[in-house]
């Protein structure tokens, strides 16, 4: 235990009275001040892809609205492959945030899938992480680009998620057992898939309703019914 300070006597002067410090804060380690630049860095590709489109989100633009150089982004992306695949890797990270805070894997199966459903209908409309991420995937797909590579995984690593759950649905007794668990992945992701395009092209989506009515077709289609099928 540290030692007492001395008892400073009233006669004291204040100019010798010594001056409380305040305490430093610790110094960053270079790896957490390189984290802080990748995830700034990224954050700025996402919202000029967001808010001018793929084609303005160049290194220079990237680094200036992060606060750093032109070359420090270039250094960190290296390429449009590279700045893709930071995008997606972030966005997974955030993705992988959510479905811990709202413990999706914990829940029956039919009722994960809604709630997954119910948290991708609420970003909908303001999402600009979910709008840069397909801005970035139309412009791919648009290029016929070879830079697909990270979308595709991305999308399989949905899939799977889904495709888990449903088996998981099938044992627990909440999805019918005659369903095709892949299958039903695959067209779970084109729900989702083509809702988010819906509110890249129209802002005004309703994503309440689209909640709602998304939350009814899939309880009738992927719900069990007596005996389970």
């Amino acid at each position: 235990m540290p030692a007492r300070p001395a008892m400073i006597s009233a006669e004291t002067s204040a100019a010798e009275t010594p001056t409380e410090m305040p305490p430093r804060a610790a110094r960053r380690t270079q790896a957490e001040r390189r984290d802080q630049s990748d995830r700034l860095l990224v954050a700025a590709a996402i919202d000029i892809i967001d808010e001018d489109g793929v084609g303005a989100a160049t290194f220079e633009t990237i680094g200036q609205r992060a606060g750093y150089s032109r070359g420090l982004a270039s250094a960190r992306f290296g390429s449009k492959q590279g700045l893709i695949e930071a995008v997606v890797q972030y966005l997974r990270e955030r993705a992988d945030e959510t479905f811990a805070i709202s413990r999706l894997d914990d829940l029956p199966g039919l009722d994960g899938i809604l709630t997954y459903v119910d948290i991708v209908c609420e970003s909908l409309p303001a999402s600009r992480e979910n709008h840069a991420y397909f801005r970035l995937l139309s412009s791919t797909l648009a290029d016929h680009s070879s830079l697909k590579t990270a979308f595709t995984n991305e999308h399989l690593t949905q899939q799977k998620w889904a495709e888990k759950q449903i088996v998981k649905g099938q044992a627990d007794g909440s999805v019918r057992r005659n369903l095709n668990p892949a299958d039903a992945a695959q067209l779970l992701g084109a729900l989702v898939f083509g809702l988010s395009m819906q509110a890249l092209l129209d802002p005004q989506t309703q994503a309440g309703s689209i909640r709602d009515t998304a939350g009814a077709m899939l309880r009738l289609a992927f719900g069990a019914r007596k005996g389970g099928k």
